[in-house]
């Protein structure tokens, strides 16, 4: 091999890793785009959660006065 061909293996190694570096800089760019979605959806649901909780809360708590309600009138009435 000439200092030519040395040359030229040299310069497609290089070529080849700066390929793969860039392809690994994009991967690394969609990860951080996917990781954000995923912070992003995360929040969402969290949210809607919270949202359903408070409902769930406030649905039991009037169960709860209303189930202490008849429980009472059923005390008070005369057992037939």
């Amino acid at each position: 091999m000439t200092t030519a061909d040395n040359t030229e293996k040299l310069y497609e190694l290089y070529e080849e890793f700066n390929n793969i570096r860039d392809e690994l800089e994009d991967t690394v760019t969609s990860f951080e785009v996917l990781q954000e979605d995923i912070r992003i959806a995360l929040d969402d649901i969290t949210g809607e959660l919270e949202v359903i909780q408070e409902h769930l809360h406030k649905c039991s708590r009037m169960f709860h006065r209303f189930s202490s309600r008849n429980h009472k009138k059923n005390e008070i009435q005369p057992p037939v």
